[in-house]
């Protein structure tokens, strides 16, 4: 059984279906996680989202793999966005074709944007 990663964390079992292990927080909802991530790193409530795909990749050495949950955020209110994390570099508003070049970290996420954001 493959276990889930948690970033300068030892290996953990994934949490029951929908839910996501938040250290310090225990299991929370992904609905929970996503608003909870965007008001800490670009300052944004999100109110009006809907799912749109899970991506995993496995960890680089097997033993583990990462879930990527993509949500599309048609409405928020908050003085976002802006960055408001370090482990960001940028964040502005592009067009489809633009967001089509960037250089993005996962393949996946070109995929996407062609297909669900046309």
């Amino acid at each position: 059984t493959k276990h889930t990663c948690r970033p300068g964390g030892p290996y953990v079992q994934p949490p029951k279906f929908g839910m996501r292990s938040m250290p310090n927080f225990g299991a929370i909802t992904l609905s929970e996680a996503l608003v909870r991530e965007l008001e800490e790193e670009i300052d944004i409530t999100p109110t009006d989202y809907s799912f749109m795909k899970t991506v995993l990749k496995p960890h680089r050495d097997g033993a583990c793999t990462y879930s990527y949950h993509l949500y599309r955020i048609t409405g928020w209110v908050g003085p976002g966005p802006r960055l408001r994390a370090p482990e960001h570099s940028e964040i502005r508003w592009c067009t489809r074709q633009q967001a089509l070049a960037l250089d993005l970290a996962l393949p996946e996420y070109r995929d996407l944007i062609f297909d669900q954001l046309a």
